[in-house]
């Protein structure tokens, strides 16, 4: 029995294979031809009529239609006449229940056309096509970069196969469509390229218009012939569409704190989340350069494209006053001495960043720095030189840490531990920011400013003045160039306003072009931007300083970016000779003023630090003591340096009516301090490609400027950018430091229009540390510069 019915199923199997018998006319010639198709489904059989003519006439209806059932072992089952059968385009439709797959069906019609036409055609009761789609797509792709998906279209158990409409989508939205054929029993594989713009929000942002959650579907439609079950007619597939290829950039000076920013990226958090844990570990590996009694200012550019300066540049007391420095002499002393310490703003911007735009609680951000602070590490090579110098000595709690038993300096390699910074931390951790403000650390710090070295230099903050304290949070400013758009940050430091400022003056020459000699590093680029620079440093001891409305003085901004004034600025730069006094001009007069040389500024003890991560969130943050360990003084207990920022104001008062000379950078009650920090991001059509920054004082915005130009004007590669040869000024009528790199004739020609150039040297000064993005593929690069002997840049795939 059991063979029996093998052979009757291969058998009909076999019989469903022949195609339907072509329809035969009987007796005289007849100009239509009939074919017949039955088709089952899950509750009837269509049946389809199909009358063709060589004459392309069709007939309305068909007479009369003989249908014949037979089983498939051949058992007549039923006959049945349909009269009047109407067609539509030739063809006609009979629904029939109780037939079964494999049902022998003969159809005699009649067409009557003038004559009667009589047709004959079979076929067998054929089972429709059951379709199943699998999709196979990648689990990440990079947003805007083409793609491919294959679509799979299997014929499950039909007898026949089927035409079909293969579509994906993305969520609802249709994102490619193509028409597949597949044979009965067979597969199709459709290939289809696919780009997504948007990339997927992260979890907090779900609802955002600049991203959205993707899911890929892919699903047939229109199946001709229709399916006997639609059930496997659709699958899908998460996609993560990342904003770049790669999950992120952390580029520090310090290699310890890059690895700390990377496991915050690595383990979740956001660009923003990885540089407040980067400050508070740079505090731990270079707290000769920055730390939680010192300022930052920094330049945020978030996924959602808002983009953000804070300005937590440290802030005289209430009692300040622009003589404040008058007769405390020498500089080095006062320098070391209570009287230099401002408002610590560091802390309180990280506190402002996790807030706003973090994933992540302040204490998350601690939990390595302090391990790092209790574990110890070893001591790098800027580090140790730091410690050689005098500030890290004078003070006993300074001595104690940076020093070793015998009073040497800290030798490269050596195993540091700071219990009481980690201590600090800890109670940070615990109490969060006011504990430096208001809290237990506050009576500590107030304490410790009261120290001097000058006379009369005893620090004059109080605990109203600590408790007082906010941070500035802006827009950026922002100037076209070439194309791109560089933002920086405002006043109170300058360096950003002066970076934006000489672009402005270098807009006419044709930098870049080397067949007209402005080639990258060539004499005529270098004193082009050696002149914007010094014309630019020089507005800046005059208009530049804190613009703080309700302690400061109204910085001409709009005035010193006009196309008027620095077309005017512009017109003083000459390939024949170097400007003889670089003065102020007076930018909202649009007229020059009278020469002007005010060159204090920042020490060189500064670190700058650039992280992206792969929703878009991209930081520019350099942070500061000002010199290196700021006052020397370090918070008995609690293991952290005060800066020295407020030797950055004027220590003579400058304000003049008779010269109009504002007085921009007089010290006063509740003012920052001119700083020359210039973090940047370089943006090309909204999209940010680079971020950059500096260490330097003074010189910090001539470094930073010659690495947008070498970005933007010289095409340069990031890494390329940062470790070119570079000059260096920090006042516009200061000697000029060069790397070594540059041509004898590049040199030569300097000479020759009047500039003091000295001999090549500073191999490691004024490193940055900086990003890239690729603007075609969204690759990612990082660059530490050669200079940083201790920097590294981590990149993530």
């Amino acid at each position: 029995m059991n063979g029996h019915r093998l052979f009757f199923a291969v058998a009909l199997f076999a019989l469903l294979l022949v195609p339907s018998a072509p329809s035969a006319p009987i007796g005289s010639a007849s100009p239509y031809s009939l074919s017949v198709q039955a088709l089952l489904g899950g509750r009837h059989t269509d049946i389809y009529l199909r009358l063709s003519s060589g004459t392309g006439q069709l007939p309305d209806a068909l007479d009369k239609v003989q249908l014949k059932i037979f089983s498939p072992r051949g058992e007549h089952v039923s006959t049945e006449n349909i009269f009047d059968v109407a067609l539509n385009g030739g063809v006609a439709v009979l629904a029939r229940a109780g037939l079964t797959r494999g049902d022998l069906l003969e159809v005699k019609a009649h067409a009557k056309d003038g004559s009667q036409n009589e047709l004959l055609a079979d076929t067998r009761v054929r089972l429709r096509p059951d379709l199943n789609v699998d999709l196979a797509a990648p689990a990440r792709v990079v947003r805007k970069q083409r793609f491919d998906v294959t679509v799979s279209v299997d014929e499950l158990d039909g007898d026949t196969g089927a035409s079909a409409a293969v579509s994906v989508y993305d969520g609802v939205d249709l994102v490619a469509r193509r028409q597949v054929e597949v044979a009965a029993g067979g597969r199709a594989d459709v290939r289809l390229a696919l780009t997504l713009s948007l990339p997927t929000c992260p979890d907090a942002s779900t609802n955002a218009t600049w991203c959205r959650a993707h899911r890929l579907l892919a699903s047939v439609s229109n199946a001709d012939p229709a399916e006997f079950d639609t059930a496997n007619d659709s699958d899908s597939a998460p996609i993560d569409v990342r904003v770049y290829d790669g999950d992120g950039v952390v580029v520090t000076e310090e290699a310890h704190a890059t690895d700390v920013g990377a496991a915050i990226l690595k383990a979740g958090g956001n660009a923003i989340d990885a540089a407040a844990a980067v400050q508070f570990a740079l505090s731990v590996t270079r707290p000769h350069t920055t730390g939680i009694g010192g300022g930052s200012t920094i330049l945020l550019h978030l996924a959602d494209g808002e983009n953000y300066t804070i300005d937590a540049r440290e802030k005289a007391p209430a009692s300040a006053d622009a003589t404040m420095f008058v007769g405390r002499t020498p500089l080095n002393l006062r320098n070391q001495s209570g009287c230099a310490v401002g408002v610590p703003g560091t802390l309180a911007a990280v506190d402002v960043m996790l807030r706003r735009w973090g994933t992540m609680s302040l204490a998350g951000t601690l939990q390595q720095p302090i391990e790092l602070a209790v574990d110890g590490f070893p001591v790098g090579f800027d580090l140790a030189s730091a410690t050689t110098e005098d500030r890290a000595a004078f003070q006993p709690e300074t001595r104690a840490v940076f020093r070793l038993p015998n009073g040497d300096p800290l030798p490269v390699g050596y195993w540091l531990e700071q219990p009481d910074l980690a201590k600090t931390f800890r109670l940070l951790a615990l109490k969060g920011s006011s504990a430096l403000y208001e809290g237990e650390i506050a009576p500590a710090l107030i304490a410790a400013q009261g120290r001097a070295r000058a006379t009369g230099c005893a620090g004059r903050l109080t605990l109203a003045d600590l408790a007082a304290y906010t941070v500035k949070v802006r827009s950026p400013i922002v100037v076209g160039y070439r194309g791109y758009d560089v933002a920086s940050v405002p006043s109170s430091s300058a360096g950003g306003l002066v970076v934006l400022q000489a672009l402005e003056l270098m807009q006419r020459f044709p930098l870049g072009d080397q067949s007209l000699g402005y080639g990258a590093g060539a004499g005529k680029t270098l004193n082009v931007m050696i002149e914007a620079t010094r014309l630019a440093l020089a507005d800046r001891d005059m208009w530049m300083g804190d613009d703080d409305p309700s302690a400061g003085y109204p910085v001409p901004l709009q005035c010193l970016l006009s196309d008027e004034y620095t077309a005017l600025r512009s017109g003083l730069i000459s390939d024949s000779a170097r400007i003889l006094i670089a003065a102020p001009g007076d930018p909202c007069a649009a007229k020059l003023a009278i020469p002007s040389e005010l060159d204090r500024s920042e020490g060189a003890h500064t670190t700058h630090f650039s992280i992206v991560d792969k929703w878009g969130n991209m930081v520019s943050f350099t942070t500061t003591l000002t010199d290196g360990f700021g006052t020397g003084i370090t918070v008995p207990g609690y293991g952290f340096a005060l800066n020295d920022s407020l030797v950055n104001f004027n220590l003579s008062p400058a304000k003049n009516a008779a010269t109009g000379d504002p007085g921009v950078n007089d010290a006063g009650p509740n003012r920052r301090a001119r700083g020359n920090t210039a973090p940047v991001i370089i943006f090309k059509e909204g999209e940010p490609l680079a971020a950059t920054g500096a260490w330097g004082g003074g010189w910090i915005p001539s470094i930073v400027l010659q690495v947008v130009s070498n970005v933007i004007d010289h095409r340069m590669p990031i890494q390329q950018a940062v470790d070119a040869p570079r000059f260096w000024l920090n006042g516009p009528a200061a000697g000029i430091g060069v790397n070594a790199g540059f041509t004898d004739a590049s040199m030569a020609y300097l000479r020759t229009l009047g500039h003091r150039i000295g001999q090549p040297g500073g191999a490691t000064f004024g490193a940055t540390q900086s990003l890239a993005v690729d603007p075609s593929t969204f690759t990612l690069y990082g660059a530490s510069d050669k200079r940083s002997r201790d920097g590294s840049a981590a990149i993530l795939p």
